[in-house]
């Protein structure tokens, strides 16, 4: 097993006993930037109906990738830190790793509602200290997890990975409509 630690020495002392990681700010930042440039291009070009479309050869659509994305935070964060996970079980089930689509999906508003509010969530949970415990995880590579800081970190990682497969799913059913693929 390998451990992160070494990667957190930017860490700046705000309070006595309340650490904010330079790195875990910048990795939430940018996830709130990624969050927000995928949310754009699919509002310009995805419905709700379109954005439950499995394109051939692949196991899911771009509603499922959103949900799942927040699932995996919320577990990451949340669940490994103690803390009462801000959404419930079931949706966390539907959208775990292993899953596929069904048609117990939430309507892509309420996932668009949530993929913003989640992360704000995080964001202002991380600067107010409540992440003081966290239960070391070991992830598919085997690097270990242990503490809030590198789950936020790892998160990041994940969420691009997912946007990218969100990305190719939407440029593959723009490109099955006939319509010009999305660049940026």
């Amino acid at each position: 097993m390998h451990s992160l630690n070494g990667f957190n020495q930017f860490t700046c002392i705000l309070q006595p006993k309340k650490r904010i990681d330079m790195l875990s700010t910048f990795a939430l930042q940018s996830t709130l930037h990624n969050r927000s440039t995928i949310l754009r291009i699919l509002h310009e070009n995805i419905d709700a109906q379109r954005a439950l479309i499995i394109p051939h050869g692949l196991k899911n659509n771009i509603a499922w990738q959103l949900g799942h994305i927040m699932s995996v935070q919320q577990g990451l964060i949340y669940g490994l830190s103690g803390l009462p996970m801000k959404l419930p079980m079931d949706f966390i089930q539907k959208f775990k790793k292993g899953t596929l689509p069904n048609d117990q999906i939430p309507p892509l508003e309420e996932l668009v509602s949530l993929f913003t509010s989640t992360l704000k969530e995080v964001t202002e949970d991380y600067h107010a200290g409540r992440f003081t415990q966290y239960k070391p995880f070991q992830i598919f590579t085997g690097v270990q997890l242990t503490n809030v800081d590198e789950a936020i970190q790892f998160n990041m990682a994940h969420e691009m990975y997912h946007m990218g497969q969100t990305w190719n799913i939407l440029n593959l059913i723009l490109g099955s409509e006939g319509k010009p693929t999305v660049t940026n």
